[in-house]
């Protein structure tokens, strides 16, 4: 009996070693296959968008595929995104269409979540990317519409919220409804983006993807970049201009390495508008990219060595601060050691304007940085948070939109009444609110009847 005890249990632990790890990311991505497309994205551009965010989405997440204009339709199921999900999707990304009907926009977001409600754990963070050009529309009858887009803002985001999801939102030309993507992105602490022309999808995509599944990255300067002997491997993403030359890169020992003229180690995916490179198991030292400097390049590296920086907000509300808090962990997990960290600059700046603040250790937690942004401007920043120090260097990039404030007041006193009044006007931020489903609620100290503006 002891033995077979014994047994058991070694059969147990087997078990539980060859078990995957729970997921990283949970992404489903939604595509408009609409008619109007033909018009939005002629070259459908759409296709080798999609590749380009199936390519960065890594190896320890899960995604599903999904089309979608009179009904959503699965291109391909939930799955891990290893090579050979991959392999699917990057096949799959060729039968985008620009036929349907319709522009389902309730049915779609619902069909893509639904395994979600049934979900017995959260298998990592959970996302939902959909790319649309245009407004819901549902049917010929414009009321049924109207009544669908009012389903998504009363009960469909609510569900999403409780779900745990965000909502990342690409909108493609002017025709799209901009306030309801907007609003299904902010409420559920999501991205939005909104672009008028097919050719920036690949640039947004890489945006979007990297709100989902963040990459670790280091530093692209003047097209050097350094990688240390920590760096198993690096992917650059390099975007292409019109007419652009061979993308080219010189390794530390000066040779060079093009599409032509690759490497064991070297795997590169050409598309129209972009070059995505990656080398595994990268020589150490200065790296050199031949090709137009561009602002969104990119160098994702693969590595124990990481800077980490707790989750940021995507909206920041107008005065408030962001706060930053960071550190480093190796394969061991949580860096502490008082010789490694005081080598490290760490240092935060902003797009606009470029300011730049220091972010300095914790003294109330050891191993940490931190640093608080303030009087930041509305609108859309990027955020870049750069280590550095003598052997190694380490960037985070994170995009943000500050907002104004989501409400504001203004209190005016008629002395003249007997007893004179005091009112009260609250107007909210219709660009990030919905004011219809808005109300004040009495109080016993100041009974208010007032709705909000």
């Amino acid at each position: 009996m002891r033995s077979l005890l014994l047994l058991l249990c070694f059969a147990a632990a087997a078990h539980a070693e060859d078990a995957p790890a729970p997921a990283s990311a949970d992404v489903r991505i939604v595509i408009d296959v609409s008619g109007s497309m033909k018009k939005t994205d002629p070259l459908n551009l759409r296709v080798p968008a999609l590749k380009l965010l199936v390519s960065l989405l890594p190896a320890d997440a899960q995604a599903s595929l999904w089309l979608f204009a009179d009904e959503p339709q699965l291109l391909l199921p939930l799955g891990r995104t290893d090579k050979a999900w991959k392999a699917q999707a990057l096949a799959g990304a060729d039968k985008i269409h620009s036929r349907g009907l319709f522009t389902d926009i309730e049915a779609a977001l619902n069909q893509a979540s639904e395994d979600w409600k049934t979900a017995s754990s959260l298998a990592g963070k959970r996302h939902l990317i959909i790319l649309t050009d245009g407004m819901v529309d549902v049917s010929k009858d414009s009321k049924q519409s109207a009544e669908s887009r009012q389903r998504l803002i009363d009960e469909t985001t609510p569900k999403l919220q409780q779900l745990g999801v965000k909502v990342h939102t690409i909108a493609l030309s002017n025709q799209a409804d901009m306030e309801l993507l907007k609003k299904l992105s902010q409420d559920t602490g999501g991205w939005h983006e909104a672009i008028e022309a097919a050719e920036q999808l690949e640039r947004m995509f890489a945006k979007v993807v990297a709100k989902t599944t963040p990459h670790d990255t280091v530093p692209l300067q003047g097209n050097k970049f350094n990688v240390d002997p920590s760096i198993q491997e690096f992917s650059l993403l390099v975007f292409l201009g019109q007419g652009a030359e061979p993308t080219k890169l010189v390794r530390p020992d000066k040779m060079e390495v093009s599409e032509i003229m690759l490497q064991p180690n070297v795997h590169w995916r050409h598309e129209q508008g972009y070059d995505l490179i990656t080398v595994e198991h990268p020589q150490p030292g200065e790296w050199q990219l031949v090709a137009k400097t561009d602002p969104d390049n990119q160098v994702m590296v693969v590595t124990d060595l990481k800077l980490v920086v707790k989750d940021l907000p995507n909206y920041v509300t107008k005065g408030d601060a962001l706060n930053i808090s960071a550190h480093f962990t190796d394969k061991e997990g949580d860096i502490t050691k008082d010789e490694f960290l005081k080598l490290i600059s760490l240092r935060a700046k902003d797009s606009v304007g470029g300011a730049e603040t220091a972010v300095a250790p914790d003294a109330a937690k050891p191993g940490y940085f931190s640093a608080a942004i303030k009087d930041l401007t509305p609108g859309k920043h990027t955020l870049l948070i750069t280590a550095d120090s003598q052997t190694f260097k380490r960037e985070v990039i994170h995009n943000l939109e500050v907002v104004e404030q989501l409400v504001s007041s203004q209190v005016t006193v008629d002395a003249a009444a007997d007893p004179p009044q005091l009112t009260v006007t609250l107007t909210g931020n219709k660009d990030v609110l919905d004011i219809k489903s808005m109300r004040i609620m009495p109080s016993s100290v100041m009974p208010m009847a007032k709705t909000p503006t």
